[in-house]
């Protein structure tokens, strides 16, 4: 691992758009505005037809079709502006300040797409569970919507933070290359992991005390997006082992220290197993959520969107880890 000095005493500036740190951050970007690009042409095409099928009010138990395809759409243009951002440094070596800060007010908008696919959605929705209570109908609801803010909150927040870092670099800006400033990122997407595994884990286990394990009739499954159940026990293993996950990621920003500057980019211990240990974590999630419940609820683009949220909710940790650990400030002086 080769640290990231922001004075140029072992390379270039951070300001300037060939350094390690902007082709890092470049990269980091376009892999975000891809996901982000993907999940707002699935939701863009849903959307379109639903418009077409009931209006763009919709109908009594459902939220208005035109206001999410207004949602999906800007997605599509976050997506796109921050490929142009990524691409510009990445093929070109260059940062347009203006063009990267004018990217980054308009993903600002994405507080829109987020509240109503992540909130509004899911809260104005009819859903009522034969199988559950009242009570635990509201609750599965209120652990649908929980997940929705932590997936979409690292799909959105990340690709902001990574247009930011590419804009705060070329303005010389060093704050960003402190090992606490990465330590709190850490913790806030390790966080939003840990709730995510929470509330998958929750909802399994209320459709195991309400309906018993099994798979279920098409009547009897709970969908809750971004979950669905269908086999209880697979939201409960795959809960479980998301929010270890997050714990070992939390663990890891508590116990990391660097004293010295020996000590720079140096992996050892639990950090030796992290990313192997994530990659788990998100086929796990992949496939209890994605491959196998999806196909019984007959929900493919759920598969398509999720692909990139269960990717980036379980690599976000471990990006912003690496960052801490590699990441320095010299303040021009030697160590």
């Amino acid at each position: 691992l080769v640290p990231l000095c922001s004075c140029g005493e072992h390379g270039l500036k951070d300001s300037d758009p060939m350094s390690p740190a902007q082709m890092q951050s470049a990269g980091f970007l376009a892999i975000f505005s891809c996901f982000v690009l993907v999940e707002g042409a699935t939701r863009a095409t849903i959307q379109a037809a639903n418009v077409r099928q009931f209006g763009s009010a919709g109908n009594d138990v459902m939220f208005s079709p035109a206001a999410l395809l207004v949602g999906a759409l800007l997605e599509v243009i976050f997506g796109v502006l921050g490929l142009v951002v990524s691409m510009n440094v990445l093929l070109y070596g260059r940062v347009n300040s203006k063009f990267t800060l004018a990217t980054l007010c308009i993903q600002l908008l994405g507080w829109y797409n987020f509240a109503v696919f992540a909130i509004a959605n899911p809260a104005t929705a009819d859903r009522r569970y034969p199988g559950l209570s009242e009570n635990q109908s509201q609750f599965v609801v209120a652990c649908g919507i929980l997940g929705a803010i932590c997936y979409c909150a690292i799909l959105q927040g990340g690709q902001m933070f990574f247009t930011w870092q590419i804009w705060s670099n070329h303005k010389g800006n060093r704050v960003n290359h402190t090992v606490n400033f990465y330590r709190f990122w850490l913790f806030v997407a390790a966080g939003f992991l840990l709730v995510a595994g929470l509330a998958q884990w929750w909802i399994g286990a209320v459709a195991l005390h309400a309906q018993g394990n099994g798979l279920y009739s098409s009547s009897e499954a709970i969908i809750a997006l971004p979950y669905v159940v269908f086999w209880p026990e697979l939201n409960v293993f795959a809960g479980l082992v998301v929010t270890c996950g997050a714990l070992y990621a939390i663990f890891n920003g508590i116990f990391y220290r660097q004293d010295d500057a020996k000590n720079i980019g140096k992996v050892s211990g639990m950090m030796t197993y992290y990313a192997p240990v994530m990659l788990f974590v998100w086929l796990v999630q992949l496939s209890c959520m994605g491959f196998v419940q999806a196909s019984y609820a007959g929900l493919p683009p759920l598969t398509a969107m999720l692909t990139g949220l269960s990717f980036l909710i379980s690599a976000t940790p471990v990006i912003l880890d690496s960052k801490m650990r590699t990441t320095f400030v010299y303040n021009c002086t030697k160590v």
